[in-house]
């Protein structure tokens, strides 16, 4: 090695060198296979013949350390690889060049055909029904969701508390939760007030509305009437009257009254759930815990509690437009049946 000039420190030459092949190979892109000037040699083989205990002991491509930075498990070794094949994480990477080439173009998705409702025909909607049950399965509507809960985080959010309407979501959800709430009633605390960034007085109608055909009549009368019940903790410190609840015509005329199970769930709702979470200090769960529930609770069939032996004609109107919609719903047995699954 002295007559090549070379160190005669193995250990100095080893990290010199191993510095330089680190550093190309950090580059991100495979050089194994270029020539070098005035040596009928490439860059591969004058790396073998400048480290050949590469030869036993294995010594990663560009491409095998590039997928080490991509997944950060495996290939975590430049110079020794036969420890990443010994303990079982070496991986061969992706072939070099390979995402470099340009993938066939994708076929596009069906369209329906029409311009107007009124020319269309059952074609254009087993098109739209497929649609629309991709959409579903793919999970956008959850998404759709979840968005207008990470909507009211921040400015967006904040109306005045001392948290925004995000932390509160959580925390009302999160409550429910801990107390052992139904998923269904979590779900509708995670979402209650995603309508009061948009309409304050009648924003529990808005969440009700979404949720309607996934969730009971209980938790449905809950939602849109949760902010009468919310009154009772504050609306006397506004010059209002607290009692609100309790003198609301259309709720006597229901027989929705103190003792009554929606009434009652109510009440509950708002009394340990809503009204305690304007914390700053509570610990909420993550959002993104919350996600298989809701997710369960979308994937029911619209209007699922509606009796399986009720007549068509005394169905819901909108129980009966879910057919319209999706193909899942659609089928040998009438519209009615199936959209109550």
């Amino acid at each position: 090695m002295a007559l090549c000039g070379l160190p005669r420190d193995v250990f100095t030459w080893t990290l010199w060198f191993g510095t330089l092949d680190s550093f190309i190979k950090h580059g991100g892109h495979s050089v194994s296979g270029m020539k070098l000037p005035l040596l009928p040699l490439t860059w591969g083989q004058l790396s073998t013949i400048l480290s050949p205990w590469s030869l036993v002991f294995g010594g990663a491509t560009t491409a095998e350390h590039d997928w080490h930075h991509e997944k950060f498990t495996t290939n975590y070794s430049l110079s020794f690889q036969y420890l990443d094949r010994l303990f079982g994480t070496y991986h061969p990477g992706r072939v070099a060049g390979e995402a470099m080439q340009t993938p066939a173009p994708a076929e596009p998705p069906k369209t329906a055909q029409y311009t107007t409702l009124i020319e269309s025909t059952p074609e254009d909607w087993v098109i739209q029904g497929q649609a629309f049950d991709s959409y579903k399965a793919s999970g956008h509507i959850v998404a759709n969701m979840l968005r207008l809960v990470e909507n009211m985080k921040g400015e967006l959010g904040e109306i005045g508390a001392r948290v925004d309407m995000y932390e509160h979501s959580l925390q009302t959800a999160t409550r429910a939760r801990r107390a052992g709430a139904d998923d269904e009633t979590i779900v509708c605390a995670l979402l209650h007030d995603v309508g009061e960034v948009l309409s304050g007085t009648n924003h529990g109608e808005i969440a009700a509305a979404m949720l309607r055909p996934y969730i009971s009549p209980q938790n449905y009368w809950l939602l849109a009437n949760h902010e009468v019940f919310q009154a009772y903790y504050f609306l006397d410190k506004c010059g209002g009257d607290k009692d609100l609840r309790d003198k609301v015509r259309e709720y006597k005329d229901a027989g929705i009254v103190k003792g009554h199970p929606w009434y009652e769930a109510t009440e509950k709702f708002c009394l340990e759930y809503d009204q305690p979470s304007f914390d700053p200090t509570y610990d909420s769960d993550s959002l993104a815990s919350f996600v298989p529930l809701v997710t369960a609770v979308l994937d029911r069939k619209p209007f699922w509690w509606e009796p399986a032996d009720k007549p068509e004609s005394e169905l819901d109107c909108k129980a009966r437009l879910a057919f319209g919609y999706s193909l899942d719903a659609r089928g040998p047995r009438s519209p009615a049946q199936n959209v109550r699954g």
